[in-house]
């Protein structure tokens, strides 16, 4: 059976986010999603997000392409929480816009080392939660 991890805030939820998961589920058994809480978005983003982290994580876990769902504070907390507790994750998904970062280098060297294949998938270009809450905003 192979289980793979997701992680993101998950903010008024789109196709990108639907076309994500469908790519995550059909590479594993037991897709495992965790939902970026609210502090870690207003510290690593700069904003507060629009829903809730409980009502994104209800939202998330009702799809039917996700076996469970959590809250997290990080992704790689929640990789180093699931390891501790007996958890054997195959693979780990990402959207490609991570690719290369600074941070995704050394998360994919710790994955690489847990036995986790770091696993990429094109982003959905013309739509992101951020867009989202411009057009709501402006109006444009």
């Amino acid at each position: 059976m192979k289980i793979g991890i997701l992680c993101g805030s998950f903010d008024l939820l789109h196709q990108g986010h639907l076309n994500l998961i469908r790519r995550a589920k059909r590479r594993c058994d037991i897709l495992l999603v965790g939902v970026n809480s609210d502090e870690y978005i207003k510290q690593n983003k700069g904003h507060k997000p629009v829903l809730p982290q409980k009502t994104r994580c209800n939202l998330v876990k009702e799809l039917r392409d996700v076996t469970a769902a959590y809250i997290i504070e990080n992704g790689m907390s929640f990789v180093q929480t699931m390891i501790r507790v007996g958890v054997k994750i195959d693979e780990y998904y990402r959207g490609d816009d991570a690719r290369g970062c600074e941070s995704q280098i050394a998360e994919n060297k710790f994955l690489v080392a847990n036995n986790i294949k770091p696993v990429y998938f094109k982003y959905t270009k013309n739509i992101s939660s951020t867009k989202i809450r411009t057009k709501i905003q402006t109006g444009v």
